[in-house]
């Protein structure tokens, strides 16, 4: 007889599979793992498979889930968890990122009802204005990010920047890594940058004062990015397309957690 102790990390190192030969008389035990989760099923061979899993360990995981990943202060988001909470909203999105609260907040661009099946997507003011966008990427680019409201149950989403391949860098703590540079007007500080895959920037929420996730959903171009008669859509395949992907940072969508935002995993129990 043997054993089989499948793992589905999501490195690909831990997707293999170890087989052990036991005796006959021993029972057989499928174990699964993953990021945040461990349940354990038993087969016996009369009454098939029993699975076993405590209050304790759900809690654990819960807990964990909404623990700050490592280099941020954000829990990152576990894809397929329900997130619930009072959210952040729009103007503690603007008062984070300017340091202050009375600016007032005008759309470059709004598409869609605001309900499930046509989320209501808001260009940040800044989006649109780094890069003379065409036309044809502002739809692209509204259709990707509907794509992914729906998969994730959200109704508004905020896009903070369109297209772009570069990225903060971020210290153990989560603060954002500065440097200076001397200008005519004197020294100023300026974010430190490093290369990433090509991405959009938003935020995910209910509406605009329950705001839920935050982060990058990546693309592709066809054909030379920024260019007249190119075009952008959904990333497919992140395992080969992308190629600046941080560890547990290689999928399509990587998203973190807004402020007073939490997750837990979806309910199981039977009807």
């Amino acid at each position: 007889m043997e054993i089989v102790l499948p793992c589905n990390y999501d490195h690909p190192p831990l997707r293999e599979h170890s087989r052990i030969s036991i005796p006959s008389n021993y029972r057989v035990a499928t174990v699964n793992y993953d990021e945040f989760n461990y349940r354990r099923s038993i087969r016996r061979p009369m009454d098939g498979f029993q699975e076993v899993k405590s209050r304790r360990t759900k809690k654990t995981e819960v807990a964990l889930a909404n623990t700050p990943a490592p280099g941020s202060r954000y829990p990152r988001y576990i894809n397929g968890y329900q997130v619930y909470g009072e959210g952040s909203s729009i103007t503690s999105l603007i008062k984070r990122k300017f340091g202050r609260d009375n600016f007032d907040f005008e759309p470059v661009r709004e598409v869609g009802d605001g309900t499930e099946d046509s989320p209501l997507i808001t260009w940040f003011y800044q989006a649109g204005t780094n890069l003379r966008y065409e036309e044809a990427w502002c739809e692209q680019t509204e259709e990707i990010l509907t794509t992914v409201a729906r998969q994730l149950g959200q109704t508004h989403v905020i896009l903070r920047r369109e297209a772009h391949n570069q990225r903060n860098t971020y210290d153990a703590m989560g603060s954002i890594i500065t440097h200076t540079i001397r200008t005519r007007n004197g020294d100023i500080d300026v974010n430190t940058l490093e290369f990433d895959d090509w991405h959009l920037t938003a935020t995910f929420g209910r509406d605009d004062e329950t705001l839920y996730l935050q982060g990058h959903v990546y693309v592709v171009w066809h054909g030379k990015p920024n260019r007249i008669g190119s075009s952008i859509s959904l990333m497919e395949q992140p395992q080969f397309q992308r190629h600046h992907a941080k560890p547990g940072e290689e999928g399509t969508l990587v998203l973190w957690l807004c402020d007073n935002t939490k997750q837990k995993p979806p309910s199981t129990r039977r009807r």
